[in-house]
């Protein structure tokens, strides 16, 4: 369900994204011992009633003395492989803990769950007392149920023994057994198989050297009919927000014109629900040309439940003055699980334009954010019988891009009564209009709402009051950027027989002696968005950790939250670079660290400043470091632009009495202060080679494609994520309200599919991106407080859940159901 995010969080969210802005300089972290499991033995003993007793036999190598023990923590419920609406859960009981080596084995028990990952947390060891010793043996044994599977009758074990979240293992070896033996078994580790062995029906795997981010796989069937209860347990994917599930809507039309709404919404709940937000959009106002905008007016506006016990409701517009606009509803109501009825009334002005004897109906369809798999009906009833009805879409310019409703789609018409029915699943219904014709006479010749386009007075002012200070400060700018340059700045080089993007390898380079015009770039570049990020800024800008775990959270390999503050992992399986593996290693870190998520977010900053330098240091897109001496150009562009120009234009602004005029001195002035912060701030960057040169031209092409395309100048075909996939670009280049709002407009006409937050199920695009936009603005503000040294383990799924058999050819190491996660604390 696509909701908008309440402002407490919104706040939030903004902090977040601001205090990943930090620039790398909280202090380094020493190089801390790499903890290693020199051997892990473990057993899988299958009872004949489907249960599973495990035992775990963990040799841990710290690697440093000063240790309290380890984290183990065992898989409880993940999202069902085979169908996404089910969690699939592991009942487990009985654990038991103890050391072999005699180190400390207390044990505290934590019960984590977020949606459909869930896990028991063991922390193991003496919290007041550090080992004097680097190694230790821990043995865990417990039993689960709800392990087994079934594949064409035959019961199977398809198991994740660690994840992507244990350290490096030197060897290991898992034990199989089973009331009747074990008929034939596999061994994964990573995409690599490894050592198997069945003999007199016991199965054995071994192997080694298993690096960290691999995952051991182990995969055994038994005899049919030897184990029962071999199935997955299941239960309804549990939710984290409410979610839309069916939409009932009605528009009835009086003899004016008017038209009473009512919405009736229901919701499913999460389990603990107690009392939740529900959000709603009404459109008020539309742009219907370059210099009209249609207006519809909401009055009478009330929530209730389905027996009309009224909610608490606020209102309010989020960006006002614009030509675009809608009125969004925030209603809190008590709840009581499984699920929610919302009824959202209000009457409307301005729906019926009567011209040439015709009456024209228009209103968006929706309110209500929504998923597509929602079962919607809507009605219409006028005053009287309707002569025509037919879906719509409109562009920015008000003319029709699309008539006719999908073919899945019950449209009807008997008499004065129109009904459409939405099958479950069709996201048609997200339609931007529903036009019904008939009778002027019948609504009493009712018009539509015109009013001036505020967009374009909006121009117009903005125009007139800056167009007199506009030359003044273009001028001052100017000679600001090129003095700086002038005083820091080594010149980029360029492949001079080739176009700008484009690469020469051996070809004759030159120095670059202005920015090239560059073209379009419909597709991202050919580098990463951090690597992007260095050839725009020449450093490190927390806005490029901010892009890559965009990038990471919309691939679905974490999630950001909002309460508390985090960014959690979500499915390693979907990490995709180095960096990325490198940026989940470092959360994995602190992951049970209680401190605030801003103590921690240095380290996300420090892995993305050292990969931009190793970068650097490979001299494949950057030259050596060079530094231009220009002391004298700065000290007295200083002089002259920061003291004498900016007195000057005071003074003479006071005394004028032409404030067009004084508008001008005042921009003079504002830009000779400008231009002299500009020097005086210069200091040398790294310049680019020819190559790095020409992917930055990529990176440009690709900005200004983000920058001005229109939703109506697109052509993409429905079903498209785009929005998604150049979301991690528009966080990079600061356009990420503009791309949402393109996107929303291509969405709402049902050329790409409905946007995806899945990524940050607290909160809508449209929020998401107004809270981005504060990104860059306080990137130098939020402080760091030195970090803590503490690290621990924590499970995150491991992309499988053990839906398909494990002697499938595409099996692979991580595909199983479970699994466990180890760490030292």
């Amino acid at each position: 369900m696509l909701t908008r995010l309440p402002r407490a969080a919104a706040t939030v969210l903004a902090v977040m994204l601001a205090v990943l802005a930090v620039p790398a300089l909280a202090p380094r972290e020493a190089n801390a011992a790499t903890d290693t499991v020199r051997n892990l033995d473990v057993t899988f003993d299958v009872r004949a009633d489907g249960s599973v007793d495990v035992r775990y036999l963990l040799e841990w190598d710290f690697g440093e003395k000063g240790r309290r023990g380890i984290e183990f923590g065992i898989a409880t419920r993940e999202s069902w492989e085979q169908d996404r609406s089910k969690d699939v859960v592991y009942e487990v009981s009985d654990i038991e803990v103890s050391s072999p080596s005699g180190a400390p084995a207390m044990w505290e028990e934590n019960v984590r769950e977020s949606g459909s990952d869930g896990q028991i947390m063991l922390r193991i060891g003496d919290p007041d007392q550090a080992l004097d010793t680097d190694t230790a043996t821990y043995e865990i044994s417990y039993t689960v149920v709800g392990a087994l599977r079934t594949f064409d009758g035959v019961p199977q074990l398809n198991w994740d023994v660690t994840s992507r979240d244990y350290p490096g293992i030197e060897e290991f070896t898992v034990t199989v057994t089973a009331p009747d033996g074990v008929d034939r078994a596999r061994c994964l580790t990573g995409d690599e198989e490894c050592g198997q062995d069945v003999s007199g029906g016991v199965a054995v795997l071994t192997g080694g050297d298993v690096e960290p981010r691999d995952t051991i796989t182990a995969i055994a069937d038994f005899p049919a009919g030897s184990v029962a209860n071999a199935e997955p347990k299941l239960e309804d994917r549990r939710l984290v927000v409410p979610e839309l599930v069916q939409q009932d809507s009605s528009f009835t039309v009086d003899a004016t014109g008017a038209t009473d709404v009512e919405h009736t919404l229901v919701y499913a709940l999460p389990q603990d629900a107690v009392r939740e937000e529900f959000d709603l959009r009404l459109p008020t106002r539309f742009p219907v040309s370059s210099r009209e905008d249609r207006v519809w007016r909401i009055t009478d506006l009330q929530a209730t439940n389905e027996l009309g016990a009224p909610f608490e409701i606020e209102t309010r517009i989020p960006v006002e003055g614009e030509s675009e606009e809608a009125l969004l509803v925030e209603v809190h109501a008590p709840v009581a699980p499984p699920t929610a009825t919302v009824v959202v009334s209000y009457r409307v002005e301005g729906a019926v334009d009567s011209r040439g004897g015709t009456a024209h109906f228009r209103l968006p369809l929706n309110a209500a954010s929504r998923s597509s798999d929602v079962e919607s009906s809507f009605t219409w009833r006028f005053p009287a019988d309707v002569t025509a009805a037919d879906c719509v879409r409109l562009g920015l310019d008000g003319e029709d891009r699309r008539r006719g409703c999908n073919e899945d789609e019950e449209l009807s018409i008997d008499g004065g009564t129109v009904t459409l029915e939405s099958p479950t699943g069709n996201s048609n219904t997200s339609l931007m209009r529903f036009e019904v014709t008939l009778p002027a006479d019948a609504v009493g010749g009712a018009t539509a709402i015109i009013e001036p386009s505020r967009d374009r007075a909006r121009q117009v002012l903005a125009i007139s009051s800056t167009a007199a200070g506009i030359g003044g400060l273009g001028a001052m700018l100017l000679a600001g950027f090129l003095l700086r340059r002038r005083a820091g700045r080594p010149r980029d080089q360029r492949y001079a027989d080739v176009a700008p993007g484009l690469t020469d390898p051996g070809g004759r380079v030159v120095k670059v002696t202005g920015q090239p015009q560059v073209a379009v770039q419909f597709e991202p570049p050919e580098v990463d968005v951090a690597t992007a990020g260095l050839f725009l800024d020449r450093e490190f800008k927390g806005t490029h950790t901010a892009a890559v775990l965009t990038r990471m959270a919309v691939n679905g390999a974490v999630s950001l939250k909002s309460s508390p503050l985090a960014v959690e992992l979500a499915d390693s399986d979907a990490l995709q670079t180095e960096l990325e593996l490198d940026l989940a290693a470092k959360l994995d870190e602190y992951a049970d660290d209680e401190a605030p998520f801003a103590r921690n977010v240095w380290r996300l900053n420090q892995v993305v400043d050292s990969h931009q330098l190793s970068v650097v240091r490979d001299r494949r897109y950057f030259q050596s470091s060079v530094t231009n001496s220009a002391t004298a150009v700065r000290g007295m562009a200083i002089l002259l632009l920061g003291i004498t120009l900016p007195v000057a234009a005071v003074l003479l602004a006071v005394f004028l009495d032409n404030w067009i005029v004084r508008a001008g001195f005042i921009g003079l002035g504002l830009g000779s202060v400008v231009a002299a912060v500009l020097v005086s701030s210069a200091k040398p960057v790294r310049s680019l080679g020819a190559t790095g040169s020409a992917l930055l031209d990529q990176v440009r092409g690709f900005r200004q494609y983000l920058a001005t395309a229109e939703a109506d100048q697109l052509d993409y075909e429905a079903g498209q994520d785009i929005y998604s996939r150049h979301l991690p670009w528009a966080v990079l280049f600061g356009l990420t309200e503009r791309w949402t709002r393109v996107c929303r407009e291509l969405a709402s006409a049902g050329r790409i599919a409905p946007l995806e937050t899945a990524f940050t199920p607290d909160f809508s695009p449209g929020v998401f991106a107004s809270n981005v936009r504060a990104l860059a603005d306080t990137a130098n503000v939020a402080s760091v407080t030195d970090p803590s040294t503490r690290s621990s383990g924590s499970w995150s799924s491991s992309g499988g859940s053990g839906g398909s058999s494990g002697f499938s050819s595409s099996s692979f190491g991580g595909g199983g159901g479970g699994g466990t996660s180890a760490g030292s604390w």
